[in-house]
């Protein structure tokens, strides 16, 4: 009589294996979970900051009165303030949380773009030289890009709905 060898539970193990692989890929990243929960709030007080400073700048005539730029002064520092709130946050980086991590980076590299772009409309209001007003233009879409990436990745991770995008 020939006794069973292990091949006999290989198959059952690899089928568990694949479960249980299945399954991680439907869970919630820990470090997106603790991202939305500690800064949601932040993430979506930025980024409606950055649309609200963008609508006004948006809105501006080609030749805008001391007042309109002085508010948009005014708006570009609280929105620095509000990205400065919303990017201070790390994940550890392990296999668990590589979507986390991917998304923490175009969050920090949005960061960048977007404080470069508020210190552009800042030296357009102050001198109303228009390279500073491009130079904003260019920093806020590729801030944009970046976030937008980034948050709806993290929003993806943690199964919630609706990320703020810029």
């Amino acid at each position: 009589m020939l006794r069973p060898g292990p091949t006999r539970y290989l198959t059952p193990l690899l089928a568990i294996g694949a479960l249980i692989l299945a399954g991680c890929g439907a869970t919630t990243e820990r470090g997106s979970e603790t991202f939305y929960r500690e800064h949601a709030a932040e993430a979506s007080q930025a980024a409606a900051a950055a649309r609200a400073v963008a609508a006004d700048v948006g809105g501006l005539p080609a030749k805008p009165s001391t007042a309109a730029l002085e508010a948009i002064a005014v708006a570009e520092h609280r929105t620095r303030r509000d990205l400065l709130a919303a990017s201070k946050w790390t994940v550890s980086e392990n296999g668990e949380e590589e979507g986390v991590s991917q998304a923490e980076k175009e969050v920090n590299e949005a960061t960048g773009a977007l404080l470069q772009a508020m210190t552009d409309i800042r030296i357009y209001a102050q001198d109303r030289r228009p390279v500073a007003l491009a130079n904003y233009r260019k920093e806020l879409a590729l801030g944009r890009e970046y976030w937008d990436q980034g948050i709806t990745q993290l929003w993806f991770v943690a199964h919630k709905a609706g990320p703020p995008k810029i």
